[in-house]
This record gives structure tokens, C-alpha cells and sequence, in this order.
């Protein structure tokens, strides 16, 4: 559920056309993807592969996100939007989990690997948890309270003299 939840926040959030087709198809793939390897996986053991699929998927989505945000000029600074918050705890959530995923293959009876995964799971779910807390109690401006542009607004032109006059 939360992979679908992310994947509509950014299907929202995201301009490209191509990327926007691909966000509303990807979590139809991924819940398959989900269903089958529960089935298949033995019940013993918990599959981390969907776990590790997701992260991957929400880190290409971000990387694109602040990809088209550096290209638009917006009068409020990004930090200061919530969008922005909710991108930066999943891109500090899945960067951190996604090899800790990958690498749980490791029996989970060691207490070694269990104290290390919980210990790194936890540290990157809190800070996440920090930062969607920040995007929720954060303050959006409004767009209509737009910064002056001083170039198109002030006529310059008139007050640059030409060197010249003065020979």
C-alpha cells in the first residue's frame, strides 16, 4: 500500500508524459510481482526481493522528481514545499534499505545480522519518519505570493549610457 501511495504522490508531482504512463502502470506490476513471490517464497522465510524492488522503483521516481524541479525556476525555494519533505524521507528510506534488502538473504536466527539489520532499519525509518513529520508541519507559501522579478519588471535599459557620449 505504500508503494502505491508514493507512486500517486508522484504521478502527481511529475510532468513527463512517458515517466506519468509508467508511474500509473508500475503498481498494478509490483503487486503482481508481490502476490507471486509471496506464493512462491517459502513460508518459512520472508522474501525482502519485493522490498528491495520497491526502493529501487521509488529511487528512480525521486531522481527524476528533483530532476525536473532543478529545471523549473519557482519563486518559492523547494524546501519549503512538502513535496519536498515527502521526496527526501523516501530517497533517505530507500537508499538506506535497498542493499540492507538485497543483502538479507543472511539467515535472520544470526543475532549478529538481526541486532545490524535492526539497528540500520530503524535509523532510516526514524529519519524518515522525521522528514515526513517536517513535510506535514511545514508551512507551504502560496504561489500567488510570487517574488517581484526585477528584470522584466524594471526597465534597465534606461539607465545604462553608452561610454561613448562621454568622449
Amino acid at each position: 500500500m505504500e508503494f502505491i501511495f508514493v507512486s500517486v504522490i508522484f504521478l502527481y508531482n511529475i510532468k513527463n508524459k512517458l515517466l506519468r504512463q509508467i508511474i500509473r502502470i508500475a503498481p498494478v506490476f509490483f503487486t503482481i510481482f508481490s502476490i507471486y513471490d509471496y506464493a512462491v517464497s517459502p513460508s518459512d522465510k520472508f522474501s525482502y526481493k519485493p522490498l528491495a524492488a520497491e526502493c529501487l522503483i521509488l529511487l528512480i521516481y525521486i531522481i527524476y522528481f528533483f530532476y525536473e524541479r532543478i529545471q523549473v525556476n519557482t519563486s518559492i525555494p523547494i524546501y519549503q514545499t512538502k513535496i519536498f519533505w515527502i521526496a527526501v524521507a523516501f530517497i533517505i528510506y530507500s537508499s538506506g534499505n535497498f542493499f540492507l534488502f538485497l543483502y538479507s538473504i543472511n539467515p535472520i536466527k544470526d543475532d549478529d545480522f538481526l541486532f545490524q539489520y535492526t539497528l540500520v532499519y530503524s535509523t532510516f525509518a526514524i529519519l524518515k519518519n522525521v522528514s515526513l513529520s517536517v513535510g506535514v508541519l511545514i508551512n507551504q507559501p502560496n504561489e500567488n505570493n510570487q517574488y517581484p522579478n526585477l528584470i522584466t519588471q524594471n526597465s534597465f535599459s534606461g539607465s545604462i549610457t553608452l561610454e561613448e557620449e562621454s568622449f
